[in-house]
């Protein structure tokens, strides 16, 4: 039974996978930048930015994928280096919900870009099963991209929650529900605005990373990291198409490259 359950799940996970990383109407001329991606950047990208490039301690399941045919670059969603419109279209995905200031990352990404494309973490993952790097709880309601901040101590109901995703989070039966019902990732798709809302609490939670402490990379972890290697690999052969790209005509004056 639970063999089946695990199987019955592998469609919404792929359906969901293709609907995040794939289909986006994006036209070939366009220029496109990803933001913090990270060991899984999107296959589209022209330009990918990312606040570390070279250490990949903090990456959740492998090293930085590296592409000669794009343009790498080192920098910080909450103060891109960017023109404004740089970009018709910018990718962001999985990092939001990390950043001390959302609303400046937000403000940042719709400045560079014409268009583009936000994905987090829906705060029933974070509720069920924490996870101690994400600093904010994310959801999305009448058309506004939420996050409320999270508390140092759990209130009553957070704690029941997580005690009960304790012991059902692995289960088969659990992974299907979730994955054919639950809003687990949060999409939104934008147009030069993005409507949002910052929650503050009195006790924030922080986490900070320490390069000295380098994430354990687990087996399946490390298998899907080779998963997406293909997959990237893949697409890129069939669709993507090189662009000769000047980066200093994209910077800002005062951020060009000597």
């Amino acid at each position: 039974m639970e063999f089946l359950l695990h199987i019955f799940s592998y469609p919404h996970h792929l359906y969901s996978f293709f609907q995040r990383k794939v289909l986006f109407d994006i036209r070939p001329n366009e220029l496109v930048l990803d933001v913090g991606s990270g060991d899984k950047p999107f296959w589209r990208a022209d330009v990918i930015a990312d606040k570390d490039i070279v250490d990949d301690g903090q990456r959740a399941t492998g090293s930085m994928l590296f592409d000669n045919r794009k343009y790498f670059i080192e920098a910080d969603v909450e103060k891109l280096s960017f023109k404004d419109n740089a970009f018709d279209f910018v990718f962001c995905a999985h990092l939001l919900e990390h950043v001390p200031h959302p609303d400046r990352a937000i403000k940042e990404l719709t400045r560079v870009a014409k268009r583009g494309y936000i994905e987090v973490p829906g705060a029933i993952g974070d509720l069920l099963s924490p996870f101690p790097v994400h600093l904010w709880f994310c959801d999305y309601r009448d058309g506004v991209l939420i996050f409320q901040q999270k508390s140092k101590t759990l209130s009553f109901h957070q704690e029941v929650i997580k005690n009960f995703g304790s012991r059902v989070i692995k289960s088969p039966a659990f992974d299907y529900v979730i994955a054919k019902y639950a809003n687990y990732y949060i999409q939104v798709f934008w147009k030069k605005s993005l409507k949002y809302k910052i929650i503050h609490v009195s006790d924030p939670y922080s986490y900070w990373y320490s390069p000295n402490t380098r994430h354990a990379k687990t087996t399946s972890e490390n298998i899907m990291f080779r998963l997406y290697r293909i997959y990237y690999l893949v697409m890129t052969t069939l669709f993507y198409r090189k662009k000769d790209i000047v980066i200093d005509s994209l910077l800002k004056h005062d951020r060009k490259k000597n």
